[in-house]
């Protein structure tokens, strides 16, 4: 049996039992778990060994995802615990019903007033995070969550700020640099041109990925398509497709937003509070909460709820977060 086998059934920090197996991604292992404290369902996801302390990476991640702790918004996923057991590094997050934006969108364009309600929330989301001084950089269908008990429709949670970027630095990091081996963070079919081009991340990189979101969303594609270095070429130097172009009834106004958020330079992109106001100005009607109603929570949990570690700071402390590429 493989290490990833093997480990079903394990129980972290006397806590935490892994009862399945969900994926394995780019620097881990995501396990549907169980807290046996609470009795509740959980997500655990466990780092790759060899990315211990002992890599270079660790301490960096370790930064990067104590920054994704400060994101607290009703449209982000939650980060409940972390620690270290059976010398395993793992995270516990929320656990909600739902699918992820890509699932959605197997079958085919959204209609006009379910892209703004969901484009929306993430600029919402967004907004959260870069007042916190915190980036997302690798937005894509696949860590969009539309959950799927919400009583008012969409519902969107927003997960993965675990490789979010800290833009507050310290002495020791040498600036905005995104990659320690020359991989860039991301789909490339949502990577802004400055990302691409210079290998620095601008807070606006995130509304650059969600006007490719919202294009997705309306036509069934990215702004460009293809593979490798041809997409990255495309995002520097293409002008964008007009959603329009794909289909001709986009409103004018939906239009020119996502045209506008595709803008090459990321000072002529909205900000996530205009995204917001413009999408409601287009529909007509302030764009209602989620939160507001029945209450949507993760998964029925039984007993106390659980403690939150911190550190010396009252941060959580949170060990790493693994995103899903």
């Amino acid at each position: 049996m493989t290490d990833v086998q093997n480990r079903i059934g394990m129980v972290l920090s006397e806590r935490y039992k892994l009862t399945a197996h969900v994926s394995q991604e780019l620097l881990g292992n995501v396990y549907a778990g169980r807290d046996v404290v609470r009795n509740s369902p959980v997500l655990v996801k466990i780092l790759h060994e060899h990315l211990g302390e002992g890599d270079a990476r660790f301490g960096r991640f370790l930064r990067e995802v104590r920054a994704s702790s400060m994101v607290r918004h009703v449209n982000t996923i939650e980060m409940l615990d972390s620690g270290a057991d059976h010398g395993l590094h793992y995270i516990v997050m929320e656990h909600f019903a739902a699918r992820t934006l890509e699932e959605e969108l197997a079958g085919g364009p959204l209609p006009f007033h379910r892209v703004a309600h969901i484009a929306a929330q993430i600029a919402s989301a967004i907004g959260a995070a870069h007042q916190e001084n915190v980036t997302h950089r690798a937005l894509s269908p696949r860590n969009i969550l539309l959950l799927t008990d919400s009583p008012r429709g969409d519902f969107v949670k927003v997960r993965d700020f675990g490789l979010s970027k800290l833009e507050r630095f310290n002495d020791d990091d040498e600036g905005t640099h995104l990659t320690e081996a020359g991989v860039h963070v991301g789909n490339t079919a949502y990577m802004a041109p400055e990302y691409i081009e210079r290998d620095r991340f601008h807070p606006k990189g995130d509304l650059y990925a969600l006007g490719c979101l919202m294009m997705t969303m309306l036509t069934g594609q990215p702004p460009f398509t293809g593979i490798g270095a041809e997409v990255l070429g495309d995002h520097v130097a293409s002008p964008p497709p007009r959603p329009r172009d794909r289909r001709p009834d986009v409103p004018a106004w939906l239009d020119d937003l996502v045209v506008e958020l595709l803008a090459k330079r990321p000072e002529d992109r909205p900000g996530a509070d205009q995204v917001v106001q413009r999408l409601e100005e287009g529909i007509g009607h302030k764009l209602e909460p989620p939160g507001l109603g029945p209450e949507v929570k993760p998964i029925a949990s039984e007993g106390p709820a659980a403690p939150r570690k911190t550190g010396d700071d009252g941060l959580p402390t949170v060990v790493v977060a693994l995103v899903a590429m």
